[in-house]
């Protein structure tokens, strides 16, 4: 089984979770004080300006605001298939 396969599978449930929650996790933000971190360390990413920790922070944030995006699309689904 693929990893993409193993996560869709655990977040089956999500598609379960009512509309309210589900609106939670789409409407869930990041704070103002860690987007402005990411912003800088994006920006110093894309100028290559990284430093060793500042790169495994960066790409350990990536890992968790991909999951992040991830839940929210299917709390969108589940948002949609509610009002069938």
């Amino acid at each position: 089984m693929t990893a993409t396969a193993t996560l869709d599978r655990f977040l089956s449930p999500v598609r379960e979770i009512s509309p309210a929650v589900a609106q939670q996790l789409v409407d869930f933000q990041l704070d103002s004080a860690t987007q402005l971190r990411l912003d800088d360390l994006a920006e110093k990413a894309n100028r290559g300006e990284l430093t060793s920790d500042e790169s495994s922070e960066y790409a350990d944030w990536i890992e968790k605001l991909d999951l992040i995006g991830i839940v929210q699309s299917k709390a969108r689904d589940a948002i949609r298939n509610s009002c069938r």
